[in-house]
Order: C-alpha cells, then sequence, then structure tokens
C-alpha cells in the first residue's frame, strides 16, 4: 500500500508531505496505518469532504493507492479535506500520518 500525504495551511502555512509505503514502515506503524485507513472506510469516503474554511485550519489531502491480488492494476483514491470536516476516524489516521510525516523530514 502507498500513500501521499499532504498537510498545508494552518497558522504558520508551513506544508507538510511524504509518501509512505506501508511494507518499508515498522510493522506496528504500519499495522496501525492500515487499522485506521480500514476503520475510515478511506475508498468510500468522496473525494472532497467540505467544510467552512477556517483562516488557520489544516487542509490534508491523502492518497492511498492498493494493488488487489485479483487485478493487474492499483487502486487509488484521493480525498481533500480540512481538518475541522475529516470524519473522527479520519482524524485519527491524519495525527499519525503528520507524526509519521514529520519523522520523515527529520531523517
Amino acid at each position: 500500500m502507498q500513500i501521499d500525504f499532504e498537510r498545508s495551511g494552518g497558522f504558520m502555512g508551513l506544508r507538510i508531505a511524504a509518501s509512505f509505503v506501508l511494507d518499508e514502515l515498522d510493522e506496528a506503524d504500519a499495522e496501525e496505518v492500515r487499522s485506521l485507513i480500514n476503520a475510515s472506510n478511506f475508498f468510500s469516503l468522496p473525494a472532497r469532504i467540505e467544510s467552512g474554511q477556517g483562516m488557520d485550519q489544516f487542509q490534508y489531502r491523502l492518497t492511498v493507492s492498493r494493488q488487489e491480488a485479483f487485478d493487474p492494476e492499483p487502486v487509488s483514491h484521493t480525498v481533500t479535506m480540512g481538518e475541522a470536516s475529516a470524519p473522527p476516524e479520519m482524524q485519527m489516521l491524519l495525527r499519525k500520518l503528520t507524526v509519521l510525516a514529520r519523522g520523515q523530514q527529520s531523517r
């Protein structure tokens, strides 16, 4: 599973972006991310989750691609949302990916 994550906006307007291959993450992190993707029903979410735009609100763009055993083409889905509009399960995933992205940038 490939994950492309981007967070922008916020008070300072700082952008964080990272790409992850789940099989290359620590086993515990990979399992937590996989579980949060499943709990959020990510592949069933609309491409854009609208909310009122707060001036200091983070904006997220998340793309998850997975390879199905029966299909040679990967399945990919992208969701763009503001932090206030993200469902609770998605907020947990966004927090986890933010932590992982920060760790990736510090290397």
